[in-house]
């Protein structure tokens, strides 16, 4: 949900900037894709909202964008990220934690 999300707001011209957990590789690729799709730059947040310095690189990633920060959303992921074989109680909480 939260790529085609950004690529819609891409669209319309607001100027993004994205976080992500872990996965550098796919945010990158992610980013690299919506960006020429789009004609936009994107910057790009590394680790956990959850923590308060990752919440201040945030917003100090809306002040270099010289845009007014006009709201923000959180996408956790797809919390059922392995084969259907393997999902369970735990594989399920374990993944819903990590998101």
């Amino acid at each position: 949900m939260g790529a085609p999300a950004v690529a819609w707001l891409a669209r319309e011209g607001a100027h993004l900037g994205i976080g992500y957990r872990t996965d550098r590789e796919r945010a990158e690729a992610s980013r690299h894709a919506t960006e020429s799709a789009y004609s936009c730059r994107i910057s790009l947040v590394a680790e956990d909202v959850g923590a308060a310095e990752v919440r201040a690189a945030y917003l100090a990633t809306a002040q270099k964008i010289r845009a007014p920060l006009a709201g923000g959303a959180i996408f956790p992921g797809e919390p059922t990220r392995m084969p259907f074989e393997n999902l369970n109680s735990e594989t399920l909480l374990a993944s819903l934690e990590s998101n």
